[in-house]
């Protein structure tokens, strides 16, 4: 884990691990590569941490 890509993740921007991103029937969802929180993609190239809310 770069120093520069947990940067990254305190302001919002996550990179899933790409093999774990799966569809939950409402959306791509996975885990962030670097920081180890649930996400969910908003748009291309737009992760997110995911809401708990269902």
């Amino acid at each position: 884990m770069s120093a520069i890509s947990f940067v990254g993740c305190l302001i919002g921007r996550h990179q899933p691990l790409r093999r774990g991103v799966e569809w939950d029937g409402r959306a791509y969802v996975g885990t962030c590569r670097h920081c180890a929180a649930a996400i969910v993609r908003h748009s291309h190239n737009d992760w997110r941490k995911r809401d708990n809310n269902p």
